[in-house]
């Protein structure tokens, strides 16, 4: 079967669409004006199976970068007007 070929400037603005045709099976040649550069092909079913995470994300509180008051900062630049 004949691969198709899409522009990058084309396919920046058709990514959703192109894609969706990789995932029906198709495979996809990126072109820098006419020089090949990338080939967009399927990911392979095994590689598709998504496995669970083994625990959950444990995200950590961040502490703030300063205690300064951004917004008394701001009063002091417009001089209190």
């Amino acid at each position: 079967s004949h691969m198709r070929s899409v522009a990058i400037a084309r396919l920046k603005a058709t990514l959703s669409a192109e894609l969706k045709r990789v995932r029906t099976g198709e495979s996809v040649t990126v072109l820098d004006r006419t020089t090949p550069v990338a080939v967009l092909v399927p990911v392979p079913e095994a590689v598709r199976v998504v496995q669970a995470a083994a625990r959950p994300y444990a995200y950590r509180r961040l502490s703030p970068l300063t205690t300064h008051d951004p917004m008394r900062h701001l009063d002091e630049e417009r001089g209190e007007r």
